[in-house]
């Protein structure tokens, strides 16, 4: 257990309109936000756990953590520090999955999921913080593909995309990583590429002084985004109706069982299930219905102007209506879809070697 000088920290939340800077755009955690309760404030050169891990620079942040590259002094390896807000009452299950992986399938987990090395606490001027010590990743499989030689320099209009080899490659272990967790009887709840992250080569050959990150200089590339989190944008509300015109437009009509769930319907549909507006919300008072195109999975596909024969592309939008069914019993298991004919050729390359 460690603990940290404690800096005079606001007696309660501010509420919204009392909040004293702007909005931010960046992806980052709200500077109101570092009081009792919530995130821990650490600086680059911070030590935790009785001087074992010194801070180096910031990997992520997400809604309830803050993730750091740092120093294991005692082990002299590098691992990713993630520090949970002092009120992780609704992380107890992360810790309890990553303790099952470790304490039933230590090998398999460790080929498929990033793993845990370590666990404290930290007294701070906020709280009381679980801490968990990660091995350190590599990018997530959102931003690597920036990185890519092809893409620099970047041209207007360039489609950035992962070689098709490099992708599909990507796609199996991912999935390999899900069957591993359904077969464990885990549900992952997240599963998306910014939650899968590339591997490192070993870095815990380079100096300190090269992964030190100065202050106000935003990290180099090679750090992971925040582990399994991400910031949600502000909503206004309607956002379950424009995911699910979203989804009636790209896979059809809802069933009749789901249909009658949706409370906000007849603002879009009439009785007999024909779409007669597309304005979220609704149509304002002396105005016209607003109709778009609807523009269905396969000529969505078709139009992204991926880089795949005609036969290939089949299989791919054939695939991906077998997994986007509405009927949750109909829908393959990772495992079955890794049977199907696009993945059964692949090898899983070095090169794309990824968690989740």
């Amino acid at each position: 257990m460690s603990a940290s000088p404690p800096p005079t920290p606001p007696a309660r939340a501010p509420k919204k309109d009392e909040w004293r800077f702007k909005s931010i755009t960046l992806p980052c955690e709200w500077v109101e936000d570092y009081r009792p309760g919530s995130f821990h404030p650490v600086h680059l050169g911070d030590v935790f756990n009785n001087s074992q891990y010194k801070v180096l620079r910031k990997l992520g942040e997400g809604s309830y953590s803050t993730v750091w590259l740092a120093h294991d002094l005692k082990n002299n390896r590098y691992i990713a520090l993630k520090i949970l807000v002092s009120d992780d009452s609704e992380l107890i299950n992360e810790l309890r999955i990553l303790h099952y992986i470790k304490q039933t399938s230590p090998e398999e987990g460790a080929r498929h999921i990033t793993q845990l090395l370590d666990e404290f606490e930290h007294h701070g001027p906020n709280g009381i913080h679980k801490c968990l010590v990660f091995e350190p990743m590599g990018p997530s499989v959102n931003t690597m593909v920036e990185e890519l030689p092809q893409f620099k320099p970047r041209t207007w209009g360039m489609k950035v995309r992962y070689p098709i080899p490099m992708a599909k490659s990507i796609l199996k272990q991912s999935l390999q990583a899900l069957s591993f967790l359904h077969e464990n009887g885990i549900a992952h709840g997240d599963f998306h590429p910014g939650n899968m992250l590339f591997t490192l080569n070993n870095i815990d050959s380079e100096h300190e002084d090269a992964l030190q990150q100065k202050e106000d200089v935003e990290a180099p590339s090679i750090s992971p985004p925040p582990l399994p989190l991400f910031c949600v944008p502000w909503s206004d509300g309607d956002e379950d109706d424009d995911h699910l015109l979203t989804l009636t437009a790209r896979l059809g009509a809802l069933p009749d069982e789901l249909f009658k769930h949706w409370k906000t319907s007849a603002v879009y549909f009439t009785p007999e299930k024909k779409l007669y507006n597309c304005q979220i919300g609704g149509v304002p008072d002396g105005q016209e219905p607003l109709m778009l195109e609807q523009t269905t999975m396969e000529e969505a596909f078709d139009g992204a102007g991926v880089a795949i024969d005609e036969e290939e592309a089949r299989q791919v939008k054939a695939l991906i209506r077998w997994i986007l069914q509405y009927d949750a019993t109909k829908r393959p298991s990772p495992s079955e879809i890794l049977c199907d004919p696009w993945f059964r050729a692949i090898e899983a390359s070095s090169l794309s070697e990824s968690r989740i």
